[in-house]
């Protein structure tokens, strides 16, 4: 039997969905024809309940916190998961009804679970953004870093324990992250460089840096 917390939560969702976007409710979800009072190219089949909601939020908090650092844990977990499930909804191909919750956000699949196939770039895509997230994840475990998604800006405020004397904040834009990595020899040896290359600009005392367009490593200009 879901938590009183767990119903609320649920409530929230089916509110976020919109007035009228929901069209049946089944045993493993609801079925939906908008999303944010935004209508869709096909039904989708929201697979969470007020029993799988709450928990899933749960599980996710502490790792969605340094995506939105300003709210509880909870909050986050809460607001990234409709980010997920916007992209999951505007990226899924026709067919890919089922929008299922995944260790990585939220996925959009046909009704046997299967995707259908990747094109290349799709496939480029996908690890590119393994390595975007190689590159986070590195300042997230040597201290406090926030990811501001909509601006595609990392902010740290303390590295290897230590506070630093004033935020630094580095904007990534991604798609010169993937412009980069694809033109190095070795991608997965590129991340690591360019790891070496923004401590060596924080080093250096930088506090407002940059990915420029052609992959090199700048202070902003106000």
């Amino acid at each position: 039997m879901p938590s009183t917390e767990d119903q609320v939560l649920y409530a929230r969702l089916l509110t976020a969905i919109g007035e009228g976007g929901v069209v049946e409710r089944t045993a493993d979800g609801v079925v939906i024809d908008a999303f944010e009072d935004r209508s869709l190219m096909q039904l989708m089949h929201l697979r969470v309940t007020p029993a799988t909601f709450g928990p899933l939020l749960r599980s996710t908090a502490g790792r969605s916190a340094s995506a939105f650092p300003d709210v509880e844990p909870l909050e986050a977990a809460w607001r990234l998961f409709l980010v997920h499930l916007d992209e999951a909804i505007q990226t899924a191909a026709p067919g890919e009804t089922e929008l299922v919750p995944t260790p990585d956000g939220v996925g959009a699949f046909r009704p046997d679970l299967t995707r259908l196939p990747s094109t290349r770039e799709q496939e480029e895509q996908w690890v590119d953004q393994q390595r975007y997230d190689r590159l986070i994840q590195h300042f997230a475990d040597r201290g406090q870093a926030e990811v501001h998604l909509e601006a595609q800006t990392l902010v740290l405020r303390e590295v290897d324990g230590k506070a630093l004397p004033q935020p630094v904040r580095i904007r990534l834009p991604f798609g010169v992250l993937s412009d980069r990595f694809r033109r190095a020899a070795h991608p997965d040896g590129a991340v690591v460089e360019l790891i070496a290359e923004l401590q060596a600009a924080i080093d250096a005392g930088g506090t407002d840096l940059e990915l420029r367009a052609d992959g090199s490593v700048g202070v902003r200009e106000r």
